[in-house]
């Protein structure tokens, strides 16, 4: 049983790092020991007592994973609602922690119900040495630039907004007051 060995389609070089010779005698050695292991058989009853083992075995294997697969249809559903209840009454029940405003937010609240924008960095406002409140009015409009829709119908209208202005006059914060 002599085998070619595998070369490269384009050009015919060999890909084996073994000359012809070396790989001729590898072959000829391979053939012999497919020969002899091919004469080389378990006993019958050694053969049979094994496949009996193995189908044992893999009868009691296939019965666990039917049942693993069976408890799990039966209880996951039962699991995955008991888990939802039990978050949302956590959520519901659970004492809420007042929530830190922290130093990057966009918006400073000084005191009233409804907060200020920043206009500047908060650093900046908390380092304004003398910072003044100054009632305006100012167009509708002006709400829609911040996010907050505006009706079509009364986006010509004022509404009164507080400014929070710098010593030097410049807008630091803004709110709009209904």
């Amino acid at each position: 049983m002599n085998r070619e060995s595998p070369t490269l389609q384009s050009t015919g070089e060999s890909l084996s790092p073994l000359s012809p010779r070396a790989e001729q005698a590898l072959d000829t050695q391979f053939d012999h020991l497919r020969r002899e292991l091919s004469l080389v058989a378990a006993p019958p009853a050694l053969e049979g007592k094994l496949a009996a083992a193995f189908a044992a075995h893999h009868r009691r294997q296939a019965g666990a994973a039917r049942w693993r697969a069976r408890l799990g249809e039966v209880f996951a559903p039962g699991v995955a609602v008991a888990a939802s209840l039990g978050m949302a009454a956590w959520m519901m029940l659970a004492p809420v922690a007042p929530m830190l405003q922290s130093p990057a937010a966009p918006v400073a609240s000084l005191g009233d119900d409804t907060p200020f924008i920043a206009l500047a960095s908060l650093e900046r406002i908390a380092l304004e040495p003398k910072p003044r409140v100054v009632q305006t009015t100012v167009p509708r409009m002006m709400l829609a630039s911040y996010g907050v829709a505006v009706s079509p119908e009364v986006a010509g209208e004022n509404m009164r907004a507080e400014v929070l202005m710098s010593a030097a006059g410049q807008p630091l914060a803004m709110r709009f007051i209904p």
